[in-house]
C-alpha cells in the first residue's frame, strides 16, 4: 500500500448514533505488517461543533475509566 498523500479526511460514527464527526487531518505514524495495521493522525481542521463533540465523548470515556 503507497499513500499518495499525508492529507486525509475522516468521518467517524458517534457513540449516540448521531451525525458522524467530520475531519481532515494528517497522518503521522503509519505501520504495516502481516498481522496488523497502525494509522496515527493529526487533526488539522474541524468544525468547532464537531470539536466540542469529539472532547465531550472523550471526557465520557475517561471518566468511565476505573481508577
Amino acid at each position: 500500500f503507497v499513500r499518495r498523500t499525508n492529507q486525509v479526511r475522516l468521518e467517524i460514527p458517534s457513540p449516540d448514533g448521531s451525525s458522524p464527526l467530520k475531519a481532515e487531518a494528517e497522518v503521522v505514524y503509519d505501520c504495516f505488517d502481516g498481522l496488523f495495521h497502525g494509522t496515527a493522525v493529526r487533526f488539522t481542521a474541524m468544525s468547532e461543533l464537531d470539536r466540542r463533540r469529539l472532547s465531550s465523548w472523550v471526557e465520557d470515556a475517561s471518566n468511565a475509566l476505573p481508577v
